[in-house]
């Protein structure tokens, strides 16, 4: 055996490979690079198998016609195209396996990535998904990788809910990280009744960018975990505010672009719902994976009790808590995925809406290269 991972460690490095895993991987992603692209279909009279790749899983999918079958035909199965796109899936559930015992292997060890190499791993299809939802640490950085090799800047970028209870022991912490600015995406009426907070007198650059006018719809209602119209879920809520907050959060994405903002936290009531859009705006225009802005949007899951008990001690809070459904107030991965979709499906993704927005070119360009760098 020691003699066998000698030779594929030889071989791995003959063929410019670090070590027989990657090179293992690299084999993998050449025989699968057409499901890179998309799915790969075959046709066996009126009767279409589809094979695609979906949350690191080979998945089959048959239709006669355009009506869907729950399995292959039987007589289908025979035919040698469809046998031979039923095996790969088979195979392909076996690569899927390898991958994920080798990338775990490769975390406990803590392996390195460089950055051109994390470009190439993130096209393959059974890697693209766990590796896009890590955290990436490296010398002098720590962040979520990114479509073209490079991390987030940790440091330069906050999400929060309202700041006006901070303590002492808190400001004391945001001296420590320079904070050059703060964004305020609540609404008029909520800032009145709240203040800015011990922040005010700081010598921080303060920016009120209302995603929401208090004669809105509900406006008086946005203190709270901003609640869906009547009929809709909060996606469509999250959406609705691309519409009503566009000025507001195209200004908050320019800001980005200049250093002088850096390092800058937003904030709305509950840091969940308005400023979790910006949040994830931000982080499409990066090209960080879907699963890492998801991942980043439920981090506030663990803090909703928190939250949710300020406002229980505020009795007009209170009160409109009472008239609310639970539900109002979940962090639901389905919730931001649902947003993510329907933004690339009607806007073509956050970049392009950004543009469409307002957002000048310059600052989008500016704004990568201040909030990216280099992995590993």
């Amino acid at each position: 055996l020691n003699d066998l991972a000698t030779g594929l460690s030889n071989l791995a490095q003959t063929a410019s490979f670090p070590d027989p895993i990657r090179m293992e991987w690299a084999l993998e992603a050449r025989e699968i690079a057409d499901l890179a692209a998309g799915p790969v279909s075959v046709k066996s009279g009126d009767v279409t198998v589809q094979l695609r790749i979906e949350n690191q899983k080979p998945e089959v999918s048959v239709k006669r016609g355009e009506k869907p079958l729950k399995a292959v035909p039987p007589d289908v199965r025979k035919q040698p195209k469809v046998a031979a796109l039923l095996a790969r899936q088979g195979e392909i559930r076996r690569q899927a396996s390898r991958v994920k015992q080798s990338l775990e292997a490769m975390m406990v060890r803590a392996d390195t990535f460089a950055g051109r190499e994390l470009k190439q791993l993130l096209v393959h299809p059974l890697l693209r998904q766990p590796l896009g939802q890590l955290v990436l640490v490296g010398d002098g950085s720590l962040g979520y990788p990114t479509a073209d090799g490079r991390v987030t800047r940790w440091g330069r970028l906050f999400r929060s809910d309202t700041l006006h209870e901070l303590t002492a022991a808190d400001v004391g912490k945001i001296r420590s990280l320079g904070l050059a600015s703060v964004v305020d995406l609540r609404t008029e009426r909520e800032l009145v009744r709240t203040g800015r907070g011990p922040l005010e007198p700081e010598p921080i650059t303060y920016r009120h960018l209302a995603v929401i006018g208090d004669g809105d719809r509900q406006g008086d209602r946005e203190a709270m975990a901003a609640p869906a119209p009547d009929g809709d879920d909060l996606s469509e809520r999250y959406l609705w505010y691309l519409d009503v907050g566009k000025e507001a959060l195209a200004e908050a994405l320019g800001l980005l672009g200049d250093p002088a903002n850096l390092p800058l936290v937003f904030h709305c009531a509950a840091g969940k719902d308005r400023t979790g859009v910006l949040a994830a705006l931000v982080l499409d225009i990066l090209g960080v994976d879907t699963g890492a802005i998801v991942a980043d949007y439920l981090i506030t899951a663990g803090r909703m009790e928190l939250i949710m008990g300020r406002y229980r001690s505020d009795p007009v809070f209170a009160e409109r808590m009472a008239r609310l459904p639970a539900s109002r107030f979940s962090v639901e991965a389905g919730t931001m995925e649902r947003f993510l979709d329907q933004l690339r499906r009607r806007f073509g993704g956050a970049h392009a809406w950004a543009l469409t927005a307002g957002v000048p070119p310059a600052s989008m360009e500016s704004m990568t290269d201040l909030l990216l760098q280099p992995a590993g």
